[in-house]
């Protein structure tokens, strides 16, 4: 394959070197319609990837274009970037774009998707002055140059007739939570003790106080509050293990599920509820975030110090029920209170809005074709 660089001045012009791009590496996303899709069987990531940016990677062309590093808007690190020095390959390359960067002048993006928050390790990124995009990070101590992107997923309403299936609104609000909240329905053993002590460590501020990770117990303060709740109606399948176990989850090697069974309960239960709990897991990020505006539903988000993509355009309160992670204990009565605002007709507006939201900026299409300074509208949404 020969790559040529487009001498049209109309799209965005970025670079990426031939030699990655023609290589058999997994490339980051961004660059797939210049690259083409993988071979998804020959990766492991297929189970959550494959059929997740098809129609990015056909559409991509309309608005990217490569270009050489003196002429490019954007050098694009081709790599996910990883916080990994023993891989020989990655570091040369690393280096290799590090100098396209002091040569050109041009600013160098990077993609990170990956569960620790990386304000921990952003300041030995090498590059100069970077865009750096990430699922997981800190909002507090959030550099200018760091930007949340979604956590991108395959449309789940290919499975449930391409539109949403908009609820009526009920007296009560109905939450939905189907997933890993440890320690939660864990059996007992060293694991789950561990995780009750992170969660008694959790509720006594104890956490934040020694630097350790929060990990599920947010999302386990939550599930228990609204458990013990007359004032919501609670639609929760808690598990035993989470879907990215090693052993029993959609990417084990001895789940008592198929993966399609494991993600058709998961996604039936956000189909039969208004609203559905979103809270961080091992990263400070959810999927379930992403898939419940997807599916057109409401989410809970529980704000953990959590970057939302587009933060400055998009009026999340808007779209979510907002719980800041000092009012978990009264995230019923928020939710409630919420529901009660909406009359039957905005509630039911409300629903498509969250779809069409995930569309036009969160699918891989939408956001990529927005997310650039060059190409993001100033308009609020």
């Amino acid at each position: 394959m020969v790559l040529m660089y487009a001498q049209t001045s109309e799209k965005i012009k970025v670079f990426a070197d031939a030699s990655d791009l023609e290589n058999q590496r997994l490339k980051t996303p961004f660059l797939f319609p210049l690259c083409g899709l993988p071979d998804w069987p020959g990766y492991p990531e297929a189970v959550l990837k494959e059929g997740v940016f098809d129609q990015y990677a056909s559409q991509g062309r309309d608005f990217l274009q490569l270009a050489s590093p003196t002429d490019c808007d954007f050098i694009i690190f081709p790599y996910d970037y990883q916080h990994d020095d023993t891989d020989a390959f990655y570091k040369e390359r690393l280096a290799a774009y590090v100098q396209h960067e002091q040569q050109s002048g041009k600013p160098v993006v990077l993609f990170y998707p990956y569960d620790p928050e990386i304000n921990r390790f952003v300041r030995e990124i090498p590059f100069t002055n970077p865009l750096i995009f990430a699922y997981s990070a800190f909002q507090s101590s959030r550099p200018d140059n760091l930007k949340s992107m979604p956590a991108f997923i395959r449309d789940p309403l290919q499975d449930y007739g391409g539109k949403v299936a908009v609820r009526e609104k009920g007296a009560k609000a109905v939450i939905g939570f189907c997933g890993f909240a440890a320690p939660l329905a864990l059996p007992w053993g060293k694991y789950r003790l561990q995780e009750e002590i992170r969660l008694l460590m959790y509720r006594s501020n104890l956490l934040s106080i020694l630097g350790k990770d929060a990990f599920h117990a947010p999302r386990a303060l939550a599930v228990k509050k609204i458990l013990g709740s007359r004032r919501v109606a609670a639609n929760f399948i808690v598990r035993t293990y989470s879907a990215f176990d090693s052993t029993n989850g959609i990417m084990g090697k001895t789940q008592t599920k198929s993966a399609t069974d494991f993600r058709r309960e998961y996604f039936d239960n956000i189909v039969s509820s208004d609203y559905v709990l979103c809270g961080r897991g091992n990263g400070n990020f959810s999927y379930r975030f992403y898939e419940t505006l997807a599916l057109g539903r409401i989410p809970v988000f529980v704000n953990t110090d959590s970057p939302l993509p587009f933060e400055d355009q998009i009026d999340w309160n808007k779209y979510c029920v907002w719980v800041n992670e000092n009012e978990i204990f009264r995230i019923d009565t928020i939710v409630q209170k919420f529901h009660d605002k909406a009359d039957k007709r905005q509630f039911a507006q409300l629903q498509r809005d969250c779809r069409t939201l995930w569309e036009d900026y969160l699918s891989p299409e939408g956001f990529f074709t927005k997310f650039l300074p060059v190409n993001v509208s100033d308009e609020p949404v």
